[in-house]
């Protein structure tokens, strides 16, 4: 961890006021920055490999919207074979860089038969259903934060509320809802979607948590978006992550324009 922190910090050409975590499909974004400085993740020693398509697998730093942003473009997976703490790595890297505010954003599935291919939601709770593999068990210290209690605690509200207000004032829609869980790397039966709907959640995904968690534990403020790229359907059908990166895709434009109101406002 110590190699990577000094690394990012060696390169690191200004101090980021905020950072985002890019979601599936969603990192096209970095080509609005300016004064883009790039270093691929490959060329940081230790640093986990990335290798989910549509990852591509790069640590940025640029002028956005008017603020010093630090962006990863490219997430850590647990489901690739990786431990939290690795899984939770843009987390840690916000904080000793300076960071005030962490927007992780994702792709998801969404349960709510409100939400259509196509939305935002605003995550504003968090539903882990099913036990972690004790392998991906979050790290014990006497000083960790509990980890239970998770309701809404571990999302900011009132930075969740300036970004349904900017939405609202700037004519973008956005859902709000609750975002579960899932390790994967298999999307959800019929039965699990079923399950996890009468347990309130509105979207489902496979990322986001780790890093939120970090953040909390780390005293960072966080706000998180997904991106509903698919209808995680109780219907037999056959979903691909290239049709999630391709949703992904035509609701770039309209991400684009709520994340620059965001970081612009904060």
């Amino acid at each position: 961890m110590k190699s990577i922190l000094d690394t990012v910090a060696r390169w690191l050409p200004g101090t980021p006021e905020i950072a985002v975590v890019f979601g599936s499909g969603l990192g096209a974004v970095v080509e609005d920055f300016t004064a883009l400085s790039v270093l691929p993740t490959s060329d940081i020693p230790g640093f986990p490999a990335i290798s989910v398509s549509g990852h591509a697998g790069n640590i940025l730093f640029g002028s956005y919207c008017g603020k010093n942003v630090l962006a990863f473009q490219g997430r850590i997976h647990l489901y690739e074979g990786h431990t939290w703490t690795e899984a939770s790595l843009p987390a840690f890297i916000a904080v000793e860089t300076g960071a005030g505010i962490l927007i992780s954003t994702n792709a998801a599935g969404g349960i709510n038969p409100l939400l259509d291919p196509g939305d935002l939601m605003l995550i504003r709770d968090l539903l882990i259903p099913f036990p972690l593999p004790r392998r991906w068990h979050v790290p014990a210290t006497p000083s960790s934060a509990p980890r239970t209690g998770f309701s809404g605690s571990l999302i900011d509200q009132e930075l969740a509320d300036v970004v349904r207000n900017l939405a609202a004032r700037n004519g973008l829609p956005i859902r709000q809802g609750t975002y579960a869980f899932v390790t994967g790397p298999t999307y959800e039966t019929r039965a699990e979607i079923r399950f996890l709907r009468r347990s309130g959640a509105d979207a489902v995904g496979m990322s986001t948590l780790p890093e939120i968690h970090t953040a909390w534990k780390r005293g960072l403020k966080t706000v998180a978006i997904s991106a509903i790229t698919n209808v995680a359907s109780t219907v037999p059908t056959i979903l691909t992550h290239e049709d999630v990166k391709d949703q992904a895709r035509l609701l770039l434009p309209r991400f684009s324009r709520l994340l620059c109101e965001i970081v612009s406002n904060l």
